[in-house]
């Protein structure tokens, strides 16, 4: 990772076999506008070009795009944002270097060598190196192409190497290959900066939170603050001990629900503003024949009850800036979110939005 400049370059699978396709996605993440950066992504032996894509579209006169027969070559100047490129490849049945490499494997595997792998690895490497300052990254991606299906290995031993019912077995393991990728990983579904973005509402409902989907964000902006209000920043505190994360889940904030610290909280994370809570606890001093000091007595400008609050919130520019934006309907939301999440035993005389 350069000062300028990040580079993510993953594969969407990552067991294969001979005849499938595999797409690599790599990311190029702009951290200063204006650089100037080039991109190769390498072809392994035994892979076929299909397509590939980038997004957005850079315009001819920014972007020179190279092809040649073992990489793809991107140079791109004057970036100004982020940039994916997705390069798909099939994994070819013709391959010389491929063949030579399975027949190998099969002889290793029927001579019975207990140390020899059922599969052979396959490297795509990305390299971005920033033209400015030279700095260079390269992220490796590594895919096995497996020489037979796996599920042969629930059969009798006789099946072992059957080529034409394993090439059978193959259609049904790559029907349900997707779906064991999510079983394989289904912790990254109760993660919010890890799970799809259509689960975040159904993880914020297990809280009672529920995400405002007429709330004024631009679309884009959308996901991005519903995975912040599940996993969000603490602010600083320069008393919080070292070894404390700076991160916390919306369990956290749950287990504070119906407290002034909980509801301020909430309110920060909603509006994505700064939020200021004034209490009440003591009665207001009257001057008239039973007025007296001491202690449930307070000094007030105007005149005040025990238990209450004023909440002062002030909205960030960038949402105020939003065509979408409604100060009615932040104002309805904002009261809806203190009554559900404010003391029981309190209520709110006064609500500022700024």
């Amino acid at each position: 990772m350069s000062d300028a400049l990040c580079l993510s370059h993953v594969a969407d699978r990552y067991k294969c076999y001979a005849g499938d396709f595999v797409t690599f996605s790599t990311r190029v993440t702009v951290k200063q506008p204006g650089s100037t950066y080039t991109l190769a992504i390498d072809r392994a032996d035994g892979l076929e070009l299909d397509r590939f894509t980038q997004q957005p579209n850079l315009s001819t006169h920014t972007t020179t795009r190279h092809h040649a027969a073992d990489q793809l070559l991107w140079h791109v100047e004057q970036a100004e944002h982020s940039t994916d490129y997705e390069v798909k490849f099939r994994i070819s049945h013709a391959s010389h270097a491929l063949l030579e490499k399975m027949t190998e494997l099969t002889d290793d595997l029927l001579d019975r060598q207990p140390e020899k792998r059922d599969y052979i690895e396959l490297h795509s490497q990305a390299t971005l190196v920033d033209l400015k300052t030279e700095q260079q990254v390269s992220e490796t991606v590594v895919i096995r192409v497996y020489r037979q299906a796996s599920y042969l290995q629930y059969l009798p031993a006789i099946y072992e190497n059957e080529a034409l019912l394993s090439q059978f077995l193959i259609f049904f393991e790559r029907y349900w290959q997707p779906i064991q990728q999510q079983l394989d990983h289904i912790e990254d579904n109760f993660d919010p900066m890890l799970a799809p973005a259509a689960l975040l509402p159904w993880l914020a409902a297990w809280f009672d939170w529920a995400f405002e989907e007429d709330w004024p964000l631009d679309a884009g902006q959308r996901e991005a603050w519903r995975r912040k209000m599940l996993h969000y920043k603490l602010p600083t505190n320069p008393t919080r001990p070292k070894n404390e994360p700076n991160f916390r889940t919306v369990l956290h904030l749950h287990r504070k629900r119906g407290t002034a610290e909980g509801l301020k909280t909430y309110l920060e994370l909603y509006t994505r503003g700064e939020v200021e809570i004034t209490s009440y606890t003591e009665h207001p001093l009257q001057l008239d024949g039973t007025a007296q000091l001491g202690r449930g007595i307070a000094l007030y400008d105007q005149p005040r009850q025990p238990h209450t609050f004023d909440v002062k919130v002030t909205l960030p520019a960038a949402m105020t800036a939003t065509t979408s934006f409604d100060i009615k309907l932040v104002e309805e939301k904002v009261r809806a979110i203190i009554a559900a999440e404010k003391p029981a035993h309190t209520r709110m005389t006064k609500l500022t939005i700024n």
